[in-house]
């Protein structure tokens, strides 16, 4: 017979792991900043740039910028890119919004969501300039660490921002 520890663990990963695939979506929830620095690291351990985008589905800027993000996932994933887009969206919108919503907007990028409660603690972990507003975006290549407030306007604009981060992989999209 198994410990009580491994039947809460299987019953755990059930639910987190296999249960969205099931629905379509794998999406995992982090409830602490330190859930979700450690998907992070794991993250940069394993590509050599990796874009946070945190947003939410009631963001409109938010969510004018997720194709740019998406585009970026799906052009350069195979060269050490990944786009991770953190969703801030209230917890109860798990299973009536952001799962309807990544599924609708055929969201290739992986997608978490985000609902540790203490923002100001975790806010200036992300970055010491954050506010807080949304969208923001963080990037890290190596040892560098770049973050940037506020919407894009287009993919070009992402890609600008980009770029010295990237290059040689990725020059501007052209118009």
């Amino acid at each position: 017979m198994h410990p009580r520890w491994y039947t809460l663990f299987l019953v755990s990963l059930l639910h987190i792991a296999v249960l969205p695939r099931i629905l379509g979506q794998n999406i995992p929830i982090y409830s602490t900043y330190a859930e979700l620095e450690a998907r992070i690291a794991f993250e940069q351990d394993q590509n050599n740039t990796v874009i946070v985008n945190f947003w939410a589905t009631w963001c409109g800027p938010c969510v004018a910028e997720l194709p740019y993000f998406e585009e970026i996932h799906r052009k350069y994933a195979e060269q050490g890119v990944k786009v991770l887009l953190v969703s801030l969206d209230f917890r109860h919108y798990y299973e009536k919004k952001l799962i309807p919503f990544v599924k609708n907007k055929d969201i290739t990028a992986d997608v978490v969501m985000f609902s540790d409660p203490k923002q100001q603690a975790w806010i200036p972990k992300v970055h010491e300039s954050w506010d807080g507003a949304l969208p923001a975006t963080l990037v890290l290549h190596h040892n560098t660490k770049c973050f940037h407030q506020g919407e894009f306007e287009s993919l070009e604009d992402l890609e600008i921002f980009l770029m010295p981060f990237l290059s040689p992989v990725i020059a501007p999209s052209d118009k």
